[in-house]
């Protein structure tokens, strides 16, 4: 049995660090698309490499996995992807093995440098999508489904995920107000100095509002600031939510994760012990998925019981 926790504890760090990038800025996005979009499927890429979790995630979903012949180092689902010829990660990606692999579609997400100018001095096609929020994640989902000669089954997924995500915010409109939250993301369990958060510009945030919360740092600057604790005691949340995707929390390590809290007693998310640690390994992941975030921050926000 593969062992994903460190690959999952991993990919938190490395999600950060690209999207403080992120928050930089971007090129135009590099779109490589069929020559003849009307010709047979067989036409289209048919040997590809998927160098993010979450673009392995979206072409499975897209059932065109028999087409990927690598995939990122940090990949986590489906459970049938982690099979493939793994290809590096982000920082330190493995350019033997692709070049062994002989791809004739490499995809890539956001700002992947060595990648981007790999490809161009290899020649070798390279499709760039950003799925940062909900909008570009339709759009890369519609790119790459056209790339690869389905673009109805794209439009199929997008239409569901919307649907679903619908649902869930149909749950929380006969409330008048939106519960104030605190998300921190990977806290060092023991201390609470360089406590990391999201703005208002991250999908987290966008599936939090759909949840009925509020996150009480959404016009923080950078996609993920480093907030003071007296920053934190004027927001004042209801609710914390720690996440941590992919971590084996025990109950000393959530005792002692709350207890952490109990510098900051005034607080309204201590003072009422709301205080939530999300584990699943899904929680970062930008793909269909996302519905899933959607449910279970639902949960924590309207279920007592969570």
């Amino acid at each position: 049995m593969v062992n994903l926790k460190k690959p999952i504890i991993k990919l938190s760090i490395i999600l950060f660090v690209v999207g403080i990038l992120l928050s930089l800025g971007l090129s135009e996005i590099d779109l490589i698309r069929p020559k003849n979009a009307n010709s047979n499927i067989d036409l289209y890429p048919k040997r590809v490499i998927c160098s993010a979790p979450s673009i392995v995630e979206v072409v499975y979903a897209l059932g065109q996995e028999n087409r990927v012949i690598g995939v990122s180092d940090f990949t986590i689902y489906p459970p049938e992807a982690l099979e493939k010829d793994k290809i590096g990660g982000w920082i330190n990606p493995n350019f033997e093995k692709v070049l062994s692999l002989r791809p004739d579609l490499v995809i890539v997400q956001g700002e992947m440098a060595k990648y981007l100018d790999f490809c161009k001095d290899k020649n070798i096609p390279v499709l760039r999508v950003d799925m940062e929020n909900l909008a570009s994640m339709y759009d890369g989902i519609k790119v790459i489904g056209e790339a690869l000669g389905c673009g109805e089954k794209a439009t199929e997924i997008i239409t569901k995920t919307r649907k679903e995500l619908d649902l869930i915010r149909n749950e929380t409109k006969n409330n008048n107000m939106k519960t104030n939250v605190f998300i921190t993301i990977s806290r060092r369990i023991g201390s609470l100095s360089g406590i990391y958060t999201i703005n208002g510009t991250t999908f987290i945030n966008e599936l939090l509002n759909i949840a009925g919360g509020r996150n009480v740092f959404e016009d923080a600057s950078g996609r993920y600031p480093v907030i003071s604790k007296e920053s934190l005691l004027v927001r004042n949340p209801d609710i914390i939510i720690e996440l941590k995707p992919g971590e084996e929390i025990g109950r000393q390590d959530l005792k002692t994760m709350r207890n952490d809290w109990q510098a900051m007693p005034t607080l309204g998310a201590v003072a009422s012990g709301r205080i939530h640690c999300v584990t699943d390994d899904f929680i970062l992941m930008m793909s269909p998925r996302i519905t899933l975030i959607a449910r279970r921050f639902y949960e924590v926000l309207h279920d007592d019981r969570y």
